[in-house]
């Protein structure tokens, strides 16, 4: 919001009044919204060309923090006159101008902060991996252990402060025979606002406990035991300033499970 100008002062042919200072600027601009949290990630990973597990991470924060609004701008001072010299015969009868101070510019609104990044999703126990193959499995005894935890989602990042404003310029200042008179002196702007903190990642997946991965055609399996350990947790969201994100999807078990 922008401040209010000083009072006008006065001149007559009998008498002047100074100008009045413009009252200072009591608010700041508005802090920036905060940026939308990230989501949770698939429930279960891929399988890369090698054959390794490659865990599911949780999403990276889905916007930036927005910018803080500006400072509003001082107000001017404000103007008055004086009487005229006595020459060339004048005698202070009639009025020349003074000016007002100029306001201060507002300060410039902080920048919004970065997105958290998604939580790394934990890693797998499984018995056997197969790739992209014609698999027979028969008579097997297979057991696993627990999935690892996901990871914690990072958190938004931290926002810009909003800028300083400038001062306002001083009124002018006449002075002769007949009196002296000023100006109002201008206001300082108001301080910017800051900026909003970014959205925070969502937690990481917990990681799996499965017998078999395959990715391809799946494998033929026959006269097998399984025996699974536990699935790992999903991981804590990151935080926007205001809420956390999402937690990470808790890792699955089972027999046998396709992996993309």
């Amino acid at each position: 919001t922008p401040g209010s100008g000083g009072s006008a002062g006065s001149c007559s042919a009998t008498s002047a009044s100074n100008g009045g200072n413009a009252p200072a600027v009591t608010s700041t601009g508005g802090a920036g919204g905060a940026g939308v949290n990230g989501g949770a990630g698939a429930s279960f990973g891929s399988l890369d060309a090698s054959g390794n597990y490659v865990p599911s991470t949780g999403a990276d924060g889905l916007s930036a923090g927005s910018a803080g609004g500006p400072g509003g701008g001082g107000g001017s001072g404000g103007g008055s006159a004086n009487g005229n010299t006595p020459l060339p015969l004048d005698f202070c009868t009639s009025c020349n101008a003074v000016s007002g101070g100029a306001g201060g510019g507002g300060g410039g609104g902080g920048c919004g902060g970065g997105v958290g990044r998604g939580g790394r999703g934990g890693g797998g126990s499984f018995a056997i991996a197969v790739n992209a193959s014609t698999v027979t499995i028969d008579a097997t005894k297979m057991v696993t252990a627990n999935g690892g935890s996901g990871g914690t989602g990072g958190d938004g990042g931290d926002p810009g402060d909003g800028g300083p404003p400038s001062t306002g310029g001083s009124g002018a200042v006449r002075s002769n025979s007949c009196s002296t008179r000023s100006g109002g002196d201008g206001a300082g702007g108001g301080q910017g606002g800051a900026g909003g903190r970014g959205g925070g990642g969502g937690g990481g997946t917990g990681g799996p406990s499965v017998c078999i991965v395959y990715k391809g055609g799946a494998p033929t399996v026959s006269g097998t035991v399984c025996t699974n350990g536990g699935p790992g947790s999903g991981g804590a969201g990151g935080s926007n300033g205001v809420a956390a994100g999402a937690t990470g999807t808790g890792g699955v078990t089972g027999d046998s499970r396709a992996a993309n």
